[in-house]
């Protein structure tokens, strides 16, 4: 694992596998703008084993925007998880939602797991895991030539509120690769933290 310190923004760090490749969005148009949208969604930092498609990626809107894309008021206190008054359970549907709307032209079904969302409110945290389900054209090839007859995804996810900003790392592997890559991802799951 590498210690990686946004150096661009000065916003996060974590911990990455040596591995993967590092993409930190800096051009104008890339990054989001003040309500969290861009060429690249929300996007600011992308990391990835293309050979597994084992993916981390970091992603920042304010938690207005989060909240008025849903159509829940947002005129109280949106520095902390109290504040914005929804629990656990509804954020990370909210979360997942907002990814998914971004990614519109996927092949996936993405699911919050059940029971997973644990908001951690001293340390301003919510951590959950998403399941996507992967449509598969040809089951039968790709049992031959993987070993398996579906394409799922897990992903581990953490969202940080500093200053009414949203912060959210996603990293997510394909369940063949849990085994090689899910500790080191979880591990940059747990390390991300917001700077400043």
């Amino acid at each position: 694992m590498t210690n990686y310190v946004d150096k661009e923004g000065k916003e996060f760090a974590l911990r990455i596998p040596t591995s993967f490749y590092v993409l930190r969005r800096k051009d104008k148009g890339d990054l989001p703008d003040k309500n969290g949208n861009g060429r690249r969604g929300a996007t600011i930092f992308t990391a990835g084993n293309m050979a597994s498609a084992s993916v981390i990626a970091v992603e920042r809107f304010p938690v207005k925007s989060l909240l008025d894309e849903a159509g829940i008021a947002s005129g109280g206190d949106l520095t902390t998880f109290g504040g914005i008054g929804i629990g656990a359970e509804k954020l990370a549907e909210l979360l997942n939602l907002r990814r998914e709307r971004e990614r519109n032209n996927s092949k996936a079904r993405t699911l919050v797991v059940k029971g997973s969302p644990v908001l951690e409110e001293s340390e301003g945290t919510l951590k959950f895991q998403l399941r996507s389900d992967i449509d598969v054209q040809k089951p039968e090839l790709l049992l031959e030539q993987e070993g398996v007859s579906e394409l799922v995804r897990f992903t581990d996810a953490k969202a940080v509120l500093k200053r009414g900003e949203m912060y959210v790392i996603y990293a997510g592997a394909l369940q063949q690769y849990q085994k090689s890559e899910g500790e080191a991802l979880r591990e940059a799951v747990s390390s991300f933290v917001v700077l400043g």
